[in-house]
């Protein structure tokens, strides 16, 4: 049991440690004119080059966690729900 709490506590640490840099020029979302679209609106400013994000809670109990992102500035903190399926870590959010 000890070893399987610590197992936990690191995999925690672990997602703590990981940051995201994303530059907003390299959007691909399958459709050439959307890109277009959304990299000339929404990523126009300076202040939008890249995308930032990293993790700043993990509950392993009900296998959540907190995504903290800033785009253009702006921080939000986004709720996403995780799961580990052969060695793959995948988180996911519900936008809308």
């Amino acid at each position: 049991m000890n070893k399987l709490l610590f197992n936990l506590r690191r995999l925690s640490d672990f997602l703590k440690s990981v940051t995201v840099s994303i530059e907003s020029a390299s959007l691909e979302s399958k459709n050439p004119v959307r890109n277009t679209n959304i990299t000339s609106t929404l990523f126009m400013l300076r202040s939008s080059k890249a995308i930032k994000g990293f993790i700043v809670k993990v509950d392993e109990t009900v296998k959540s966690l907190t995504l903290q992102i800033t785009m253009n500035e702006v921080t939000h903190n986004v709720p996403m729900s995780y799961s580990i399926e052969n060695g793959v870590i995948s988180a996911k959010n519900q936008l809308f």
